[in-house]
């Protein structure tokens, strides 16, 4: 199995994550997995971070957020406790990198998107590994990405009616989706399925190993996905 993959040299995902909310001017922002909150720093919207273990850094001065709520949970909770529909929201931007496991990132992908607007956007990390020792589901120190390259390929393979570009911002890109439907039943009708048709696979099942991972799709640069939103 060849080991060689694309470089992934674009900007930054934080800095395309910056750009994109200029573009894109979201009046609701949700993010899964903020951690430190860095990301949280481009941020000047509403917003809902959720994460079972916040450890925030990055100064919370968000003048346009007249709303901020914080969610000390995992995912799964957070969407099953029903708050955006309590309280009438639904987002413009959603950025998901929580656990990086293929089958909860794709819970969050079929969660968030029956919360999105109508022209809203999804943008999915660690779709892009430089290596196959970082696809590993038990995390490792220094980069890992976990096995959510699964993810991308189901929606590339399953959700043809979606808008998938995938950008090379450093260090293991940026997944942007559009063209989402809230009402599609297509990913939770095939749920369990999916999850064991996938769970066992390896990047050296796929014809090419690595290599043909990065063949299922076209990498572009930030600055091109950017100016389409």
């Amino acid at each position: 199995m060849s080991k060689t993959a694309p470089s992934i040299d674009g900007i930054r995902y934080l800095r395309m994550l910056g750009r994109m909310h200029l573009a894109l001017k979201p009046r609701w922002y949700l993010e899964v997995g903020t951690f430190t909150g860095r990301s949280l720093s481009k941020v000047d919207c509403n917003f809902v971070a959720v994460d079972p273990a916040f450890r925030l850094k990055a100064p919370l001065s968000h003048p346009g957020a007249g709303q901020m709520h914080f969610f000390q949970t995992t995912s799964d909770d957070f969407f099953d406790s029903g708050f955006a529909a309590r309280n009438d929201i639904r987002f413009d931007f959603a950025f998901l990198d929580g656990l990086h496991h293929f089958d909860v990132l794709l819970r969050d992908v079929m969660n968030a998107e029956r919360l999105m607007v109508p022209g809203g956007v999804i943008a999915l990390h660690d779709c892009c590994p430089s290596s196959v020792e970082m696809t590993v589901r038990d995390q490792i120190s220094g980069a890992w990405t976990g096995d959510v390259w699964k993810t991308l390929l189901i929606l590339l393979r399953h959700r043809p009616d979606l808008e998938i570009r995938v950008a090379k911002a450093a260090p293991t890109g940026l997944v942007v989706i559009r063209g989402l439907d809230p009402a599609s039943n297509v990913l939770s009708d095939r749920y369990d399925e999916l999850v064991a048709e996938y769970a066992d696979m390896q990047l050296g099942d796929l014809p090419g190993g690595l290599d043909g991972y990065y063949e299922a799709f076209r990498l572009e640069t930030p600055e091109e996905v950017i100016a389409d939103l």
